[in-house]
Parts: structure tokens; sequence; C-alpha cells
């Protein structure tokens, strides 16, 4: 793992275009489905130009609440789901 960058390339009250440095389909996968999982999101999806740039695009847009507010919202749900998987895991190993 490297360092992540991230950068605004477009942003309005419903959409949001960033540029992802560092981060490939693992963590990019997660969080793009957790953004579909929230009703106010009408799009997200991220896509790769070359695997070996490794730099992604990230494209959020809703259709009430900010894009930024169902990003953080989101990580969040990726966060809580990562840490439910850590205490599974350890009760079994």
């Amino acid at each position: 793992m490297g360092k992540l960058v991230v950068k605004v390339l477009e942003r309005n009250e419903r959409k949001l275009l960033l540029e992802v440095e560092g981060e490939t389909h693992t963590l990019l996968n997660l969080i793009t489905t957790a953004l579909l999982e929230d009703p106010d999101v009408e799009i997200a999806y991220y896509d790769i130009d070359h695997p070996l740039r490794g730099v992604a695009r990230v494209y959020v847009k809703t259709r009430s609440k900010r894009p930024e507010d169902a990003l953080r919202e989101a990580v969040e749900r990726v966060r809580k789901l990562i840490a439910e998987c850590r205490e599974v895991l350890a009760k079994v190993l």
C-alpha cells in the first residue's frame, strides 16, 4: 500500500468527481458499492485508466444531499464493515 492522494476535479451541489492516486479496485469497489446502497445516490462509479498508472477517478451524483456527505457516510459504512470482519475473524482464528 502506498500513499493515498485525493484531488477534487469537479464539484457542485449534486456531483463530485475525484482523482484518487494510490488505490485500486479493492477499496474503490467497496466504497462505490456502499455509495449505491444510499437511496439518495443516483450514480456512483470509479474507473482506472491503466493499472500501472495507479490513478482512478471516482464519480458521485446525488438526488438531494451533498455528494461529499454521501461519500463520508459510505466510507463510514465500509469502516464499520471492516471492523465487524475483524471481530468475527478474531473469534474464529
